[in-house]
């Protein structure tokens, strides 16, 4: 599998050690689909694999109007989307 954009950036930066930012509609949207437990536990494992959770710094919780995959960028209130339909505000 190839490494995902923000893992590709991370390692080109030299001895700077920047952090990034989960963002939920973007994971989404990207075709994440962590909306169930193994789901979630699989993005958790691919974060572990490339960026490393010591340099995730934030998590945008939000959700996402377009669907799993379609890699449109339209974020929502959570439980108002596709992705975060189970989390209620």
């Amino acid at each position: 599998m190839p490494r995902n954009g923000t893992a590709h950036v991370l390692d080109r930066v030299g001895d700077v050690r920047p952090g990034c930012c989960l963002d939920t509609c973007h994971l989404f949207s990207a075709g994440y689909d962590f909306r169930g437990r193994a789901g979630y536990e699989g993005l958790l494992s691919e974060v572990d694999r490339t960026v490393g959770p010591e340099r995730v710094k934030v998590i945008h919780l939000n959700d996402s109007r377009g669907a799993l995959g379609e890699r449109v960028d339209r974020h929502v209130a959570v439980g108002a989307g596709e992705g975060l339909a189970g989390v209620r505000t």
